[in-house]
């Protein structure tokens, strides 16, 4: 798959490949209307299934003040925050914190708080695999709302949901999180061949 730079250049890529021709960002045809109103919100949602390797920070967050509330301490979140995964102090976990109209609120007050998250990647740094899914995606919704053809948009959704399961699966071994490693001391136990 070619290496796209621009959301639009992802969406012509799928426009191409059901037969229509590409738009501009400033085109009025139905296409295009389809693609201010899809695209967006698509990524958005393919993005935070997974902590896809290319779209995954580690931002040291601002405290902004005190919430008058539990929790207490508000943090101000990064601009280009979607998800997160874990809130660290020093490299240890901490649990109980919120998330409440863009702010991230913990009953730690510390200027080292570090906020790991997935945030809204550029289109030139999404992997390929990533690409195609949305290509997919987008072909189906394509596929549904220009063509009114249900079952190809039906078989396009499932196509493009089993890629992603695919492409998850790379992501995580891609990170080191695939299958955990045997303990051999205890495998050679179960088959009787020594002590664990």
């Amino acid at each position: 798959m070619a290496k796209f730079v621009t959301d639009i250049e992802v969406y012509n890529a799928a426009l191409l490949r059901v037969g229509e021709s590409p738009v501009a960002q400033n085109d009025t045809s139905a296409e295009a209307a389809i693609y201010r109103g899809v695209h967006d919100s698509l990524v958005m949602d393919l993005l935070t299934r997974h902590k896809w390797s290319f779209a995954r920070k580690v931002h040291r967050l601002i405290k902004q003040g005190e919430s008058g509330n539990t929790p207490k301490y508000v943090y101000v979140l990064p601009n280009d925050f979607l998800l997160a995964h874990r809130l660290t102090l020093c490299n240890r976990i901490i649990q109980d914190y919120e998330i409440r109209s863009g702010k991230l609120l913990a009953d730690v007050d510390s200027a080292e708080l570090d906020l790991h998250y997935t945030f809204k990647a550029a289109v030139r740094d999404w992997s390929a695999d990533f690409t195609e899914g949305v290509v997919l995606k987008e072909m189906a919704v394509i596929k549904r709302a220009l063509h009114d053809d249900t079952y190809e948009a039906d078989k396009l959704d499932k196509k493009a949901e089993d890629h992603f399961l695919d492409a998850l699966a790379r992501d995580r071994t891609s990170q080191g999180q695939g299958r955990a490693e045997p303990n051999s001391a205890l495998i050679d136990r179960w088959r009787g061949a020594g002590r664990a």
